[in-house]
């Protein structure tokens, strides 16, 4: 759909929406460097969650009582994913768990499920996701999403990650096992060495 438009508009925030009284909308943006702007459109398509709504001045938008509540008591879910690479597969061993794993986990130590996104790749590295949700999300030390190891709050991150992973994996944040950090920290093509999402 983007290709086939020629004036798509990028880093523009999203500040008011109102409908006029010919039918149409005004929608007021910052731009990027902090000067505003306003667009007036036939149509309008929200693709974005109540909870961002919300923040936005939708007084004149024309919404029913009903999208009105919604907007206003809606929450939001927070997940988080902590990506970690290690020089050897722990969870591939025999240790304190029963056999040997794929590294797949559900835990009530302060993640909720991990697993091996590098099990059908060969080699000794793998990278081990450990996702959360809620609050234990909102506790995050990562600033903004998307963060690689040099961000700040992201080695907080990982010591948290590796504590909670141990009674699980004895052993994962041991020496022997530290996360690799070998500077390359593209997301999504297996040499991730500790990345910290927040959404």
């Amino acid at each position: 759909m983007a290709k086939a438009l020629d004036n798509v508009k990028t880093g523009y925030a999203m500040q008011k929406l109102a409908a006029t009284s010919g039918g149409r909308y005004e929608i007021t943006f910052d731009k990027p460097g902090g000067a505003a702007a306003t667009v007036t459109a036939d149509y309008v398509v929200l693709a974005l969650p109540f909870a961002v709504l919300s923040g936005l001045d939708t007084s004149r938008a024309g919404f029913d009582v009903l999208k009105k509540e919604a907007i206003s008591e809606l929450g939001r879910g927070r997940n988080g994913k902590t990506q970690l690479q290690f020089s050897s597969r722990l969870w591939n061993q025999h240790g304190g768990w029963h056999g040997i794993s794929n590294g797949s986990s559900y835990a009530d130590t302060g993640y909720q499920a991990g697993w091996d996104v590098t099990r059908a790749q060969p080699g000794d590295a793998g990278i081990m996701v450990f996702y959360s949700g809620g609050s234990t999300t909102g506790a995050m030390a990562a600033a903004r999403p998307y963060s690689d190891i040099d961000a700040p709050g992201v080695r907080s991150d990982v010591s948290t990650a590796l504590q909670r992973a141990e009674p699980v994996f004895p052993g994962l944040s041991s020496d022997e096992f530290e996360p690799i950090e070998t500077g390359d920290t593209r997301v999504g093509i297996g040499v991730v060495t500790a990345v910290a999402a927040r959404f």
